[in-house]
């Protein structure tokens, strides 16, 4: 579970605000990761077209992945899989608080988008949380392929949580549609990765007997029925 909550553990929402079941060491160091993470995706809140939110994300990826590489690590040699999960929840909370709360800076549109991206990536760790053992390998490599959008998903979504606590304090009012829907487009190409894997897994599992259905098909690979 450890490799999959590297890619899948949420940012916690703003330095100030760790949960206490961290140590004093974890909660300093987060604190030192999280400002720099927020400072990487900054530039993202200035962007005014599509383009250039496409061209800033590729340029910001290196430095996110170290940051957000080294908080997933942070988290998980403090919290045992129970706690990870307490803290994912809480973490998907927040965010849909702060999203539901941030009429003054998004549209109606712009909520209910950001609020259905926050809720897939619950359900993704849910899943992966809730997946046996034996198909760990299958969900990482499926997750594996999918890390890059997820990456973007995080660093929109985060840019946006930013400028809601405050911890960007100067953004263009335009690009947070863009971030948006830049969230919701790379959220949908993970969800395709999984779908182009239930086809590969019923096309393996036609030679069986007995018929599989889709059910059985998305529980093998970890996602919600």
């Amino acid at each position: 579970m450890t490799g999959l909550a590297g890619i899948l553990s949420p940012i916690p929402r703003t330095p100030s605000k760790e949960p206490t079941i961290f140590t004093r060491e974890t909660r300093n160091r987060l604190e030192l990761v999280l400002a720099e993470i927020v400072q990487a995706v900054s530039p993202l809140s200035f962007v005014s077209t599509r383009t250039e939110l496409r061209r800033r994300l590729g340029r910001i990826a290196p430095e996110y992945l170290h940051l957000r590489n080294e908080i997933g690590r942070l988290i998980m040699a403090d919290l045992s899989e129970d706690e990870f999960a307490r803290f994912a929840t809480e973490a998907y909370d927040e965010f849909l608080k702060l999203v539901m709360a941030g009429a003054a800076i998004l549209s109606d549109q712009d909520q209910d988008k950001l609020a259905d991206v926050i809720q897939s990536l619950r359900e993704l760790l849910e899943s992966a949380l809730n997946t046996p053992a034996e198909n760990q390998g299958t969900l990482t490599d499926i997750l594996l392929e999918c890390s890059q959008a997820l990456q973007c998903v995080d660093m929109c979504l985060l840019s946006v949580l930013s400028v809601l606590t405050g911890d960007i304090k100067h953004w263009n009012p335009a690009a947070i549609s863009h971030l948006t829907q830049g969230a919701q487009e790379h959220i949908r190409q993970v969800e395709d990765t999984f779908l182009i894997h239930d086809s590969e897994l019923a096309e393996r599992l036609k030679t069986r007997e007995q018929p599989v259905s889709l059910q059985e098909i998305r529980k093998r690979i970890g996602l919600p029925g």
